[in-house]
């Protein structure tokens, strides 16, 4: 199972990539986690996806738990047979497009993703002091900017560095400027097909203001 996985720590603008990525055709399941922040209140985290991350990452003290590797892969094996079964929506084993996943403390468990899934990893990029102001207007705790923020981006450095898969990083400001060439960058990486109505619904997402600070 190909799967784009959006990797960036929150704040980074994960959120609108994935919107992104989902209009130009990328296979997205629901149930999404729901943001209590009024403009990201969709995130485009799957749900049983995030629930396989927490369960193996304690997300406050931004470390993993004391789950062994075999545990972890069993449990995202798990999560591939019910996509298979199609428990959340129809999926074809033979379809060439790829299912869209994020999370950011998935950046601790991509060995194991990498054992179970044909890993495309999308890197978002945006500066640390941005990330952090994001956080305090979302009033949230510290791991959610900066501090998670120079966590995340080291393991997914580390993951790039030593693991082969395909992958691709953009920063968030460009995402930005140019969302028309985001997505014909995106749909080219991804060997997605997407049409000029797929890019400009894509584009127009972006451009909609409703994600400025994700």
């Amino acid at each position: 199972m190909r799967i784009l996985l959006v990797s960036g720590p929150w704040g980074s603008g994960t959120t609108a990539v994935a919107g992104l990525l989902a209009r130009l055709g990328a296979v997205s399941f629901g149930p999404y986690f729901r943001s209590y922040d009024p403009r990201t209140p969709i995130t485009y985290e799957f749900v049983p996806f995030r629930d396989v991350v927490r369960r193996h990452v304690c997300v406050p003290t931004l470390s993993r738990r004391n789950s062994t590797r075999d545990e972890v892969e069993r449990d995202f094996r798990a999560l591939r047979s019910r996509i298979e079964e199609e428990e959340f929506g129809p999926y074809s084993r033979n379809a060439s497009l790829p299912v869209l996943l994020k999370s950011p403390p998935s950046a601790f468990l991509l060995p194991e993703i990498c054992m179970v899934f044909d890993v495309w990893l999308i890197l978002v990029k945006r500066p640390l002091e941005q990330i952090e102001q994001s956080r305090l207007r979302r009033g949230w705790e510290p791991h959610f900017g900066r501090l998670g923020a120079e966590v995340i981006y080291r393991h997914l450095s580390s993951a790039i560095e030593t693991t082969t898969f395909p992958h691709i990083g953009i920063e968030y400001e460009d995402v930005l400027n140019s969302p028309m060439n985001a997505a014909r960058r995106f749909a080219a990486f991804a060997h997605i097909e997407a049409g000029l109505d797929q890019i400009e619904a894509a584009a127009c997402f972006v451009k909609s203001g409703r994600l400025p600070s994700t």
